[in-house]
């Protein structure tokens, strides 16, 4: 079986905070998913810390016809 679908990216952040791609996609600004991410995490939108880590992640994502 031969998958298709479009691959997208999103982030996760170290401690399981993360939203799926369209989350991201739904987003006019890259700083308001990084506020989400951050709150989600249970930080504040002003964190930020060196030693944060984020990783990225690929999935594919498709339409039924």
């Amino acid at each position: 079986m031969a998958f298709g679908g479009k691959q997208v990216h999103s982030l996760a952040m170290a401690g399981g905070s993360a939203f799926p791609p369209q989350v991201r996609e739904s987003l006019p600004e890259p700083g308001q998913f990084f506020d989400l991410l951050k709150q989600k995490a249970g930080f504040t939108t002003d964190f930020g810390s060196p030693d944060v880590k984020l990783y990225r992640y690929e999935v594919r994502k498709w339409k039924e016809a």
